[in-house]
């Protein structure tokens, strides 16, 4: 009888351990779990309408991939307009309404806006925009801006079906816009290498310069009303502002990484993503950042957040990472895994999921123990049985979503037939 060696014993407890680590904290969701997204490009945003609906978008023939189970599943769009490098989206009022803007042109620097009104089945797109475009904000379902190279802003009054350009005083990149209603927004970007940041009271007819005090670049810009708001830049910059703009403070986010994204729920809750797998995460409006274990150490390019406890990024190399659940509270947890059953528990030929009440969109996904996804589909039937097929003997993970951020994952054993 051959014995186990000291190091293999150790690796396998190791390897125990984290397996039931995992299980633990899939089941209450607090960690950032991989996502199949069912490509390699990179992404460079992501945007979600509702815990349900999500696309992310990126480089290589206008990727877009879309979800409507919480990316459970993700599935592939195919645009019209097929040559272009897409950076950010905005919905028009529901789920299936989306302008999404980039490039078509790379070495001419052409801007590209695409937009569907169902669900990205079809796809318009428009590519008369003059200058590389970065990134889009809508106040509503009419009223959206675009930024780009060169110091290019660009305005729509009709959902993004046409675009009058602004004068903003600069010919500098403009990476990232937000406009907080249909009046009043910014702009941010670099002038010689050193931050920008402009400011309107008045859908962009007039822009001023606000002063940031920084010499690094800012890349993305967000603010939840008229008066609080953040940017983020290269080499771990934050600023942040309690007062429209008029005055930027520094905050300390002890990482050297460029930060790219941020997003904010209210005043206090909000998070900054960035290169080598980089999430700060802060629940005092930035007074204090912590660094948030990621999962990943590619360049994360976007992030949205629904709630504190149910949020995505995206980044290189096709990369999808969801944090958390929906519910409220464990014992809201609790209370939907109770109606979930998983028998038998080792199995030799099948297994069989039973759920007492399959409303909504439901679905499972099993995956082996490297993390391969081996089995995924929609459970929409109380009963559902898994034939094992070729599936070699060892332990799995058998992950059950509701849908509704809701995540159960048990240990699957299938022993010798």
């Amino acid at each position: 009888m051959t014995q186990n060696s000291p190091m293999k014993y150790s690796l396998q407890l190791i390897s125990i351990i984290a397996l039931n680590l995992f299980v633990f904290s899939s089941s209450y969701g607090q960690i950032w779990s991989a996502q199949t997204s069912n490509t390699n490009i990179d992404l460079h945003n992501i945007n979600f309408f509702d815990n349900n609906t999500g696309y992310a978008f990126g480089d290589t023939l206008s990727t877009m991939v879309k979800t409507t189970n919480t990316g459970t599943l993700w599935s592939g769009l195919s645009p019209a307009f097929t040559i272009g490098h897409l950076r950010s989206s905005a919905f028009l009022g529901s789920n299936t309404n989306l302008v999404v803007v980039g490039v078509h042109d790379v070495l001419a620097g052409k801007g590209l806006v695409m937009k569907t009104s169902d669900g990205g089945a079809n796809w318009s797109a428009d590519t008369s925009l003059p200058e590389d475009l970065f990134d889009v904000s809508f106040a509503n379902s009419t009223d959206g801006w675009i930024s780009g190279e060169n110091g290019y802003i660009a305005h729509s009054t009709d959902g993004g079906s046409s675009w009058t350009q602004l004068t903003t005083g600069t010919g500098e990149d403009i990476f990232s816009i937000d406009f907080i209603d249909a009046n009043e927004g910014w702009g941010v970007g670099t002038v010689d290498s050193q931050a920008m940041i402009l400011h309107t009271t008045n859908a962009g007819t007039n822009w001023t310069q606000q002063n940031s005090g920084l010499v690094e670049p800012l890349f993305s810009v967000f603010f939840v009303n008229n008066t609080t708001g953040w940017a983020v830049g290269a080499g771990g910059t934050i600023i942040a502002t309690t007062d429209g703009g008029a005055n930027w403070v520094l905050q300390t986010s002890s990482v050297p990484n460029d930060l790219v994204d941020v997003y904010f729920l209210d005043a206090l809750k909000g998070w900054a993503v960035g290169g080598a797998g980089t999430v700060l995460k802060t629940t005092d409006g930035g007074s204090n950042w912590t660094q948030e274990l990621s999962g990943t150490t590619t360049d994360i390019h976007s992030i949205t957040m629904r709630n504190e406890n149910l949020g995505w990024f995206c980044g290189n190399g096709g990369e999808i990472r969801m944090y958390g659940l929906d519910p409220t509270d464990i014992n809201e947890v609790d209370k939907w895994r109770a109606d979930v059953a998983v028998y038998p528990n080792p199995a030799n030929d099948w297994l069989s999921i039973e759920i007492k009440n399959v409303e909504g969109d439901w679905s499972y996904a099993l995956y082996d123990i490297l993390g391969k996804l081996v089995m995924e589909n929609k459970i929409n039937q109380t009963k559902l049985v898994l034939n094992r097929n070729e599936l070699i003997d060892g332990l799995y993970f058998l992950k059950i979503s509701n849908g509704k951020g809701g995540v159960y994952t048990e240990k699957v054993i299938f022993n010798q037939r």
